[in-house]
């Protein structure tokens, strides 16, 4: 990875999981301490907001998203906003999807998800792609079924959001379990595990392309030529993994 150059995260989920506070938890890197973090006292983020920062030696820049809730014509602006920001960014370099352990995926949910099969290939989606469970215990043989449970409805819906009937790709997107809400005995350990999720996000951001986000439609309108493009990305992609397997 290189570091002078400005890795943007596009941090989404729905609102109250704790997107900002994991934005501000990944900036406090306890081994360089130089980050000085300030916690917001409202609970769910109004508007997109960039968190730009260094964490062992790389800059990023994590964009906390407005996320979805039970209000459609809320959610809609808060999406025309976020399409609008991508434009003007012109391209981001990895999404993370932040969950709570636990819960089904409520219908609002699921809308917002399949809101970005309008914006982005299915191929770029999923290859760009990370899962965190926030404030949840790690995976387990107590938590595995509800964990299983969750996977399959993740991928059912972002299967249904991208029009693709078979598998996305030949392999799941990584999950990770994060406790943003722990003691000081118990933070180095959490900390090595925003490591362990940068460092996956620096092996994907040199493996797959950039995704360009200057020319992407929020109401599909080049809808065929989007699905053309997708599906050519993904022969390109399962001739990739024929040849290393």
């Amino acid at each position: 990875m290189e570091s002078n150059k400005l890795y943007r995260v596009l941090v989404v989920g729905p609102m109250g999981v704790g997107k900002s506070q994991f934005c501000n938890f990944v900036q406090k890197d306890i081994k360089n301490s130089i980050n000085e973090v300030k916690f917001s006292l409202n609970p769910c983020t109004q508007d997109l907001k960039s968190n730009i920062f260094e964490r062992q030696g790389t800059h990023y820049d994590f964009l906390d998203t407005a996320g979805c809730g039970d209000k459609p014509d809320i959610d809609e602006k808060n999406f025309i906003k976020l399409v609008d920001y991508l434009k003007s960014v012109n391209q981001i370099d990895y999404i993370l999807l932040l969950l709570k352990f636990g819960e089904r995926l409520a219908d609002h949910t699921k809308v917002y998800l399949k809101k970005f099969g309008n914006i982005f290939t299915p191929y770029n989606f999923y290859n760009h792609l990370s899962i965190i469970f926030t404030n949840s215990p790690k995976k387990s043989k107590k938590n595995s079924e509800q964990y299983k449970i969750i996977k399959k409805e993740i991928t059912e819906t972002l299967k249904e959001a991208f029009d693709v009937k078979n598998t996305l790709i030949d392999k799941s997107p990584e999950i990770y379990f994060v406790d943003t809400e722990i003691d000081e005995d118990t933070n180095e350990k959490s900390q090595q595990t925003v490591d362990r999720i940068l460092e996956q996000l620096s092996l994907k951001a040199d493996k797959y392309k950039s995704i360009k986000t200057s020319n992407i439609d929020i109401k599909g309108e080049n809808v065929k030529l989007r699905i053309k493009n997708a599906q050519k990305e993904i022969n390109i992609f399962k001739e990739e993994i024929k040849k290393i397997s």
